[in-house]
């Protein structure tokens, strides 16, 4: 299994979150006129310690994890449930990690015509051998 199919295997079981956003979880990027709340996820980097005796297989990866919604609490609660799913955990779906964790979190928003899209964007560092 992978990382992104034990990411998004945790994302959908948890009750809470999928009580806000039903299956509309998405790697990388959202379908066009999707409907809100929803939630896009993507890995932006993998790096491996490198030993004299040839590179660890300890891994840590950085995901982002995007909330969004059309108002500002929506997208909150969104962020909240993710939050509350997948930080600290040890377990992505069957994809056993060494540990999970929310680095850092930005709001976010834009107006594209009529539409305001208010955006929660987390980073989460996972760690696992590879």
């Amino acid at each position: 299994m992978s990382l992104e199919t034990g990411l998004y295997t945790a994302l959908t079981a948890d009750s809470t979150l999928s009580g806000l956003v039903g299956s509309r979880i998405y790697p990388e990027i959202m379908p066009q006129g999707v409907t809100y709340p929803a939630v896009s996820y993507q890995r932006v980097s993998t790096g491996r310690t490198n030993l004299l005796s040839g590179v660890d297989d300890f891994t840590e990866v950085r995901v982002i994890i995007d909330c969004w919604d059309d108002c500002y609490s929506g997208v909150k609660a969104v962020a909240d449930a993710v939050k509350s799913a997948i930080d600290g955990v040890t377990v992505l779906g069957a994809q056993s990690i060494q540990h999970c964790f929310m680095e850092s979190m930005s709001d976010l928003s834009q107006i594209d015509g009529d539409r305001e899209d208010r955006r929660v964007s987390m980073d989460f560092l996972i760690y696992l051998n590879e």
